[in-house]
């Protein structure tokens, strides 16, 4: 084999000739520096053909440009926002509903979600932002229509966190009682703990028994003579 070449200090694409680490089976491999600072070994054979040019990062630095004209490109042929999202809902006539006709958040609730700015969005917030503009945040989309897959932006109000809630209540959609999905007493059990609750102050002991006998704690018993089941009363 013919020695080496000295490149010491030369630079080739991005990397700069630091010393000579020894020969390998196909020519020298020599340490290089490359210009975004990283270390790599190479043979000096295929730099000085041009073959490698970096440490990497040039073809790291292609991939992440390759990425973003192709998602520029994709964003270039999708149809505008508006087409997008209203192209999933089924407008009828002014006064009606009109049903939200793409995937759901969950199906047993219904309300629609549109996927926008890498997140998904429910189908009625966007709806009104499309319509009438941003909502601040801590404001809620509800529906006059009690149809959580509407998104006709006449059925549609906004409101606060309490504003919602109320809503839900005044419309019995809230969770409670026999609907929470960790309630371990049914209606009929809770209204017979209702009905024990004595007049005057419970006798000593009187808790613990009514809760050994619906398989309950003590404090639950006090709970449902006091604030909780509160639909029943």
């Amino acid at each position: 084999m013919n020695p080496p070449i000295d490149i010491t200090g030369q630079t080739f694409g991005r990397l700069t000739a630091i010393r000579i680490m020894g020969k390998q089976s196909g020519g020298f491999v020599w340490l290089f520096k490359c210009s975004c600072g990283n270390e790599t070994v190479t043979r000096s054979s295929m730099v000085r053909s041009g073959k490698t040019k970096s440490c990497g990062c040039l073809q790291k630095e292609k991939a992440v440009q390759s990425a973003v004209l192709a998602r520029a490109e994709k964003a270039r042929l999708a149809p505008p926002l508006l087409e997008r999202f209203w192209s999933k809902v089924d407008k009828r006539g002014p006064d009606e509903c009109w049903p939200w006709k793409a995937c759901v958040r969950r199906e047993d609730e219904g309300y629609g979600a549109f996927f926008y700015r890498g997140t998904h969005h429910p189908a009625s917030r966007m709806a009104w932002t499309l319509t009438h503009g941003e909502i601040g945040s801590g404001i809620h989309v509800c529906h006059r229509c009690d149809n959580p897959g509407c998104c006709n932006p006449s059925h549609l109000f906004l409101g606060t966190n309490l504003d919602n809630n109320a809503d839900k209540v005044s419309k019995g959609r809230h969770v409670y009682g026999e609907r929470v999905s960790t309630a371990k007493l049914t209606e009929a059990e809770a209204l017979e703990i209702k009905r024990l609750k004595p007049l005057g102050r419970a006798p000593k002991g009187y808790r613990t028994k009514i809760a050994a006998r619906f398989g309950i704690m003590p404090g639950t018993v006090t709970d449902i003579w006091n604030r909780t089941w509160t639909h029943l009363d």
